[in-house]
């Protein structure tokens, strides 16, 4: 059975909202990306899950700032304005219960979510998710000191210095690429605590979904994922990096049929 996606647009708190929609169905699927990300990083995935699950309905949408969803406002969100964005865009397509797939940046909203609303959830799906912090090496300690040093100022060049030291030495890579409109949210977004003990109060089914070559969200944040969530089914891909859902496709899907 072949599945049509269809591009919609909503009002969700006064932005204008974009999402795909492939199919139509009370077990609905809710996709959200990673940084830097859109509905396209999802497309592939839910077309070929919706060939697999015609008797879901797959959403795939862009956060604010993002893809072709407005813009948040400058002062910035943190990952708990994200999440009750979130649950407001469900409660203006009156969703009140779904499956959620979510990657990398898409894990923290998702966490924060089943933290405020729990039931909202029926079974969770994590890839590369981020939001596992760990002690800074030798090297980004240094470039803490040298970022301090370096005078913020408007001349090209320093600014230049600046992104190199905060994205080669102190491993944000997303930095040098966020739109200037966005630079105080992920700024927000990269001073949140650890989220290891907010993953524990989640007791709803999870599948976790891990490159074991992933240098953006490494192995060993997985694993904390698997011990902190007391619920999930870890799966691991020998040869998978960050972006399993283009390079290992097909096996994800058919973990995702089998594990919904």
């Amino acid at each position: 059975m072949k599945i049509f996606a269809t591009h919609q647009f909503i009002n969700v708190q006064n932005l204008k909202t974009h999402f795909i929609r492939f199919g139509k169905s009370e077990k609905k699927v809710i996709f959200l990306h990673g940084w830097g990300g859109n509905t396209d990083s999802f497309f592939k995935l839910a077309l070929e899950l919706s060939e697999k699950r015609p008797d879901l309905e797959l959403i795939l949408v862009d956060y604010p700032g993002f893809g072709l969803t407005d813009k948040p406002e400058v002062k910035g969100w943190d990952t708990h304005r994200y999440a009750a964005w979130v649950e407001a865009f469900c409660e203006t397509l009156d969703i009140k219960k779904a499956d959620f797939y979510v990657h990398s940046f898409g894990g923290r909203i998702l966490t924060r979510l089943m933290n405020s609303n729990p039931t909202l959830g029926r079974k969770l799906i994590y890839t590369g998710a981020a939001g596992i912090k760990w002690p800074l090496s030798f090297r980004q300690k240094l470039s803490v000191k040298l970022s301090k040093i370096i005078p913020k100022a408007k001349h090209s060049r320093g600014k230049r210095i600046q992104n190199f030291i905060i994205t080669q030495f102190f491993g944000a890579r997303d930095w040098g690429n966020v739109d200037p409109a966005l630079k105080t949210t992920l700024e927000k977004v990269l001073a949140e605590a650890d989220f290891r003990d907010v993953l524990k109060n989640i007791s709803l089914p999870a599948l976790i979904l891990w490159g074991e070559k992933d240098t953006i969200t490494p192995l060993k944040s997985g694993k904390i994922y698997a011990q902190s969530l007391p619920n999930n089914t870890f799966i691991s891909y020998k040869t998978g990096k960050h972006g399993i859902h283009h390079t290992h496709r097909d096996s994800i899907v058919e973990a995702v049929v089998k594990f919904l």
